[in-house]
């Protein structure tokens, strides 16, 4: 996987525009319609697969008058459609369910115009480490989850404002286990050098084989997987694979037939 230094220059986020902390609770997250997603590529998918994990390797600062610089790591998602201008972080794409940050707290940040071209929330998961986030004597407003997305009605699904993007950082990895979809998007640009830049329709074509590579490599390591193709875990992965049509394998027959 790409090394924090490869990912460019740190983002930065002004103190000024903290608005408050908030409890990513399980409740709010099955009533949160939005999946999260990460971008990556695919050495990176490869990496990410193997760990069964996105790992904390994007680097941001926390600037406050008269403390200073905090730099830290962070694994990046977010909530908004990926298909859209301005996102340039890879042609693979996986969609996490929002229970996957249940229970974490985050530090929120609120930008609008006419400081940025367009409303954006960003939750950046708090750290032991972080002296900004562990200050004595300093009460933050909790955030509702009605404070920061729409809602349908009252008491009903929250969903993000059709015209904001969220972003959220997380301090710790975030567990494949939750990953609900991995897909091919367009990926006309990229921050990386030596990006290939696919069209979504060679980004599908990389994908499939890739998936059948991952696959074959978890056939080898784990016979219960190798048994028949109805188990439980080929299932899990040929639905999460789901949008590049049957991955073609030929299972071995089984000892037992």
């Amino acid at each position: 996987m790409k090394a924090a230094t490869d990912l460019g220059p740190p983002s930065v986020f002004p103190v000024r525009c903290f608005i408050g902390s908030f409890r990513w609770r399980a409740a709010f997250a099955l009533r949160l319609r939005d999946r999260l997603r990460h971008a990556c590529h695919a050495e990176d998918l490869i990496g990410i697969w193997n760990d069964g994990e996105v790992a904390v390797r994007s680097r941001f600062l926390l600037r406050r008058r008269g403390a200073g610089t905090h730099q830290r790591d962070g694994a990046w998602l977010t909530l908004n459609d990926w298909n859209v201008p301005g996102y340039k972080f890879g042609p693979i794409l996986i969609s996490f369910s929002a229970s996957a940050l249940s229970g974490r707290t985050f530090m929120v940040y609120h930008r609008a115009p006419p400081d940025v071209p367009q409303e954006r929330y960003i939750f950046v998961e708090g750290s032991a480490d972080d002296p900004f986030f562990r200050e004595a004597g300093r009460k933050w407003p909790g955030l509702e989850p009605d404070d920061i997305f729409s809602q349908e009605d009252r008491g009903g699904a929250f969903r993000r404002k059709p015209d904001a993007r969220y972003n959220v950082i997380a301090s710790r990895p975030v567990r494949l286990d939750h990953a609900e979809a991995i897909e091919a998007v367009a990926h006309p640009t990229c921050h990386y050098k030596g990006c290939s830049r696919w069209s979504v329709t060679g980004d599908r074509m990389r994908l499939r084989q890739l998936a059948s590579n991952l696959l074959e490599e978890q056939l080898k390591s784990s016979p219960e997987w190798a048994r028949h193709a109805e188990s439980a875990q080929y299932k899990r992965f040929e639905k999460m694979f789901s949008n590049l049509g049957h991955v073609h394998l030929r299972f071995p027959e089984s000892d037992d037939e």
